[in-house]
């Protein structure tokens, strides 16, 4: 081999191998303390849940065989409404520690840890428990006191983390029509047979009123006293289900939802124009629900029967706008 190809060749190869120790030392972060884990599992094997905050105590299980997870009640299991559960055994797998405060805690009553303000545990499928305890809010605001049972270590954890995570014991995700987040209602339609009425919010004035069409086909906002209206907009605000009866149905004709007599369409405040469309059918054999169905979505639920009749009344029995008065 020619000696001056020789040494070009390992010139590049010192030069190559100079850039991945430097690629190497530089674009590695260095180990941190407050990156460790409380534990870390599979989310998917978590199978129960107990959360219980200032005394309130919510049970989540999921059952064998299954991916749904219920909430477990002394006289009942109810499936979790899945628009706000997802993600929630995946937030539970190993949650993240900011820091390490102390190797043993000093007293636990100074952190809000005894007695602690939530408590959390979590069962795999192979039976094995973990529990851990939040506190109190770091004086920065940002972190939450927290301790591993069985670990006398004072750690602290992002106080949004702590606060979805207790948020499951006064705030249980129960199953509804729709999940409306933050946003408020300004629009809405009912539709009972052949009879439609439309309702819209003036939220600059603070009224709502009910629009009529005009022979030119143009729409005529009338409001509707205050007093008159009852705030019956709150109807519509992320609506109950008492069960889902089905995850999916092929007979809608056995529940009175083949032709969608009754229907109700909503809009909410955000520019990018959504709504939620949802529709009655017959009431239970027991008389005290309805089966309902929400567009796009396959299940079965049931929904309370006075509920359902207020919302049929906003067709058939408007309230009285002020053009209307006597």
């Amino acid at each position: 081999m020619n000696i001056r190809l020789t040494f070009l060749l390992l010139t590049v190869l010192l030069i190559f191998g100079g850039v991945v120790l430097i690629v190497t030392l530089t674009g590695r972060p260095e180990p941190r303390d407050d990156q460790d884990w409380l534990w870390k599992v599979d989310d998917n094997s978590i199978v129960h849940i107990e959360v219980t905050h200032q005394g309130d105590k919510v049970v989540y299980d999921k059952k064998p065989g299954g991916s749904h997870w219920y909430i477990v009640e002394p006289d009942r299991e109810t499936r979790v409404f899945q628009d706000k559960w997802s993600g929630t055994p995946l937030l539970l797998s190993g949650p993240r520690v900011n820091r390490t405060l102390a190797d043993e805690i000093d007293n636990p009553v100074n952190y809000g840890l005894d007695p602690p303000e939530t408590a959390v545990q979590i069962t795999e499928r192979t039976g094995r428990v973990y529990e851990f305890h939040l506190g109190l809010v770091t004086p920065d605001g940002a972190n939450q006191y927290a301790r591993l049972v069985g670990s006398p270590k004072l750690f602290t954890v992002p106080q949004i983390w702590g606060m979805v995570i207790s948020r499951l014991a006064f705030e249980p995700p129960y199953p509804r029509l729709y999940d409306m987040a933050e946003l408020n209602v300004v629009y809405f339609e009912v539709t009972v047979g052949d009879k439609l009425t439309r309702y819209g919010a003036n939220t600059s004035e603070g009224y709502w009123y009910r629009v009529e069409v005009d022979a030119s086909d143009n729409d005529i906002e009338t409001p509707i006293p205050p007093e008159d209206w009852n705030d019956r907009n709150k109807l519509l605000e992320n609506p109950w289900v008492n069960e889902i009866v089905a995850d999916r149905f092929d007979n809608p004709e056995d529940y009175g939802l083949e032709e969608e007599q009754v229907s109700v369409n909503v809009w909410l405040a955000t520019n990018g124009g959504v709504n939620h469309e949802f529709f009655l059918g017959d009431t239970t054999p027991d008389g005290q629900y309805r089966y309902a169905v929400t567009a796009g979505v396959p299940e079965l639920f049931t929904v309370p029967e006075e509920w359902a009749t207020a919302l049929e009344e906003l067709a058939t029995n408007p309230p009285v706008a002020a053009a209307e008065s006597p």
